[in-house]
């Protein structure tokens, strides 16, 4: 069985970077904003080798800041807010746009949102809509129910995990992520 596509989410620190990159993660996404750091961001991203680079714009516009910082980080991957309207061409990049449950249908790319359900407990409806899907990542609670019901009934979707703060500079446990990747490692 095919490990299935795993998206790094809300990455901020080193710390993290470097755990998703080593456990083979294929995307890690960086918030970007007005306030967002950009060099911090480009300095994470060099000590980074592997996975593909997102920013997530959190702006509801481009901005200077925004535009310059696509510009600095050079992501292969623009993540834009759910209802986003204006999506100029961007060359080579891909576009993905974070979706509710109800609007995955006939999308190129996207990413569903769904904070604190099970997946035992959607839908037909909304189970068939994911397995016909081939570029959905999905946010989910992900418990360890959640992780073998998704890797076995749905060989082609991504699964997004978070990042998280850290206790201190380079102090961080990854106890609850390790158990996530186990489990996703044992198909």
């Amino acid at each position: 069985m095919q490990r299935p596509k795993i998206y790094a989410s809300d990455v901020s620190n080193l710390s993290d970077a470097r755990y998703f990159a080593a456990m083979g993660v294929d995307l890690i996404g960086f918030e970007l904003s007005e306030q967002t750091d950009v060099q911090k961001i480009a300095e994470i991203i060099s000590w980074v080798e592997g996975p593909a680079i997102a920013v997530e714009i959190t702006e509801d516009s481009w901005t200077p800041k925004v535009l310059e910082g696509i510009d600095v980080l050079k992501p292969a991957y623009l993540v834009l807010p759910i209802y986003w309207n204006d999506i100029p061409h961007f060359g080579e990049k891909e576009v993905l746009t974070k979706k509710y449950m109800d609007e995955v249908a006939e999308e190129d790319a996207a990413i569903i949102r769904i904070c604190d359900v099970s997946l035992a407990s959607l839908s037909e409806a909304q189970l068939a809509a994911l397995k016909s899907e081939q570029n959905v990542y999905l946010e989910a609670a992900w418990t360890g129910d959640d992780v073998d019901f998704a890797v076995t009934h749905f060989p082609k979707l991504g699964m997004v995990i978070r990042g998280g703060e850290e206790e201190a500079p380079g102090i961080k446990s990854f106890d609850e992520l390790d158990e996530f990747f186990e489990r996703v490692e044992s198909f």
